[in-house]
């Protein structure tokens, strides 16, 4: 199988076992990706004089053919290809013949292989942003169901104030949104297209990359050619970073389900269909979900690290480095779309015990209230009214806890939760979101329309 690059001369074998590695396999997820942006290519090539009308069909029939392969399970990528570059290149050649190996000029592996995964992560956004969006929609209409549950609030994993089961899912509906705004960021760095920059330096032909970017529906093109390398693995990074919000977000979602739902507290149940058993212990109803979407979530930590600390160092320009960054977002971002799904799962089965979740509260819940209502009362400053309610604690009377609903009405808190207003900015994001899908499905269209069909034609606005 030819490489891209073999000059004619022998290559250790062990050196080309260690520099695939297992990029083969993880180029698997990138084969569309590649085959989109070789079309942009080829229909730029076209435009600027370097293939005929009947070269173009027959380049664009012919990567259409192996997209369909892959599709069906029939294309592969070995070892001795190294990745999906050399994969597709070399089965066009197979089916085309010579005008095969006309596709790469005025293109590296380097600027095709930033634009396979700055598709590939694109579309992966939206799956994501669509998942948490759901995710979201679910827990927020948990919070507007349970909202005048009320229940002990906890800080340092001890009961501290009075809480509700409304404001503590209110929360994590609302985190995730928060959380999109970085996701929105990543996908604009994303959004640049790399291709024209070559190996960081252009090329000597007159290639159009606004064009080149226009077929792949780009917002815009990635000015500086060396820019566009020094970004690969830091826009990675950025996706990776995203994700590791919404991971945190889940994985406290998680720890609390699993603390709330102790038997010893109650406040929740997990549904059997939810949980797992033991070999051993027939009883046994294991929150083994949550626990994994904890250990996802250090996951995931781990992956930002790993590629934060191989961009450390490293100078301007192309180095092989960059070839492990490429995994470490694809992972994360799996991981993220399984536990917003998963997550979602979990909260529309998540059953409330409203008498237990009452049962739990005790007179010192009250304190701060009595602190607070004893400065206002005796108009005395609120540390010599702290001071007073802790040297009676043993007095304390026990509150009525449906009361909180009247006491605590300020934005924001258990009586004026506001998860409307939650609702409606999850609506923007979704009208967005579906909008960029929308879109991305009709470049996809035209791409894989060949040129003679209409396939560069746009649509009307």
């Amino acid at each position: 199988m030819a490489k891209l690059w073999d000059k004619g001369k022998n290559t250790d074998a062990m050196v080309l076992e260690f520099t695939t590695g297992n990029d083969y396999a993880v180029d698997m997820n990138l084969v569309p990706a590649d085959i989109l942006g070789n079309i942009a290519h080829v229909r730029m090539l076209h435009k600027i004089g370097m293939f005929n009308d009947q070269e173009l069909d027959t380049i664009e029939q012919g990567l259409i053919d192996i997209l369909e392969d892959y599709k069906q399970g029939k294309f592969e990528i070995t070892p001795d290809m190294e990745d999906v570059h050399t994969a597709v290149e070399n089965a066009l050649t197979e089916r085309i013949g010579e005008l095969g190996q006309r596709i790469h000029l005025g293109r590296s592996r380097n600027d095709q292989s930033i634009v396979d995964m700055r598709l590939y992560v694109r579309d992966m956004l939206l799956q994501v942003t669509v998942a948490a969006l759901d995710c979201a929609d679910t827990i927020l209409h948990f919070a507007r169901r349970w909202w005048d549950t009320p229940m002990p609030g906890y800080t340092h994993t001890r009961p501290a104030m009075p809480s509700s089961m409304g404001l503590w899912a209110g929360a994590i509906g609302e985190q995730i949104l928060d959380d999109l705004m970085l996701t929105g960021a990543a996908y604009a760095m994303m959004d640049q297209c790399p291709l024209g920059s070559a190996a960081g330096y252009g090329v000597n032909i007159k290639i159009d990359r606004e064009f080149t970017s226009g077929q792949l529906g780009f917002a815009r093109v990635q000015n500086n050619t060396l820019a566009v390398q020094n970004s690969r693995g830091k826009f990675e990074l950025a996706v990776i970073q995203s994700c590791q919000h919404l991971m945190i977000d889940l994985s406290r979602a998680a720890a609390d389900i699993i603390f709330f739902s102790q038997p010893e507290l109650g406040f929740i149940t997990i549904p059997d269909h939810l949980t797992t058993g033991s070999s051993i212990m027939p009883h046994k109803k294991n929150p083994d979900v949550l626990e994994l979407v904890r250990a996802k979530a250090a996951d995931m930590n781990g992956l930002a690290t790993s590629v934060a600390s191989m961009l450390t160092g490293l100078v301007s320009g192309y180095s092989r480095d960059l070839q492990l960054t490429k995994e470490p977002v694809i992972k994360a971002l799996d991981i993220t779309l399984a536990s917003l799904q998963i997550m979602k799962r979990m909260f529309e089965g998540l059953e409330v015990n409203d008498k237990k979740c009452v049962e739990a509260f005790t007179p010192d819940l009250f304190a701060a209230d009595a602190a607070n209502e004893g400065a206002i009362q005796k108009n005395i400053p609120f540390r010599k009214a702290y001071k007073i309610v802790s040297e009676n604690l043993d007095k304390m009377q026990m509150g009525n806890p449906k009361l909180i609903f009247k006491s605590r009405t300020h934005q924001g808190a258990p009586g004026n939760l506001k998860v409307e207003d939650a609702h409606k900015r999850l609506d923007l994001h979704r009208l967005a979101i579906t909008h960029r899908i929308k879109t991305g499905d009709e470049v996809i269209k035209r791409l894989l329309t060949k040129t003679s069909q209409g396939g560069q034609d746009k649509p009307a606005e």
